[in-house]
């Protein structure tokens, strides 16, 4: 199916789907994702860098666009990657800091665990969105926090 954007660009959205998209023809589709439905709105696409920035449901989402080329350079083996850097880790919701997994000078990956959050009644782990070292810990255990509270710094 051919999406277009601001009557500009049109782009591709059937390489491996696992989905079901219908054009709704006022700009907007509808989606069908395991069994749930969508609405998405495409609103801006970037294309130097390639971003696509689209209203789902509501929410603004962005996703990054791949044309034959860059599929292929993956394809080969050819991505130059680097790893994901990151300064903080903020609170995604406010809770009850229960645990925290690592201390500073510690070296973390990219989904490493590193703080247990409590928010009603669930457990949620705070993983390592990147690579990086942890420079200091904001919180302690027991401390509440807030949303987008800074809970590790990190160098």
């Amino acid at each position: 199916m051919q999406a277009t954007v601001n009557d500009q660009y049109e782009f591709d959205l059937s390489v491996d789907r696992d989905y079901d998209l219908t054009n709704n023809h006022d700009g907007s589709y509808s989606m069908i994702y395991k069994d749930r439905s969508y609405i998405i709105i495409p609103q801006h696409i970037d294309s130097d860098l390639k971003f696509l920035t689209m209203s789902v449901d509501g929410h603004v989402m962005k996703a990054k666009i791949a044309d034959q080329y860059d599929l292929l350079v993956k394809e080969l083996g050819f991505a130059l990657t680097k790893p994901n850097v990151f300064k903080n880790v903020k609170a995604p919701m406010p809770g009850l800091v229960l645990e925290i997994m690592v201390s500073a000078g510690d070296e973390v990956k990219e989904g490493d665990a590193l703080i247990i959050l409590e928010a009603m009644k669930m457990e949620n782990v705070i993983k390592a969105p990147g690579e990086g070292v942890v420079k200091s810990i904001v919180v302690n255990t027991k401390d509440a926090i807030e949303k987008n509270a800074v809970l590790i710094e990190m160098e």
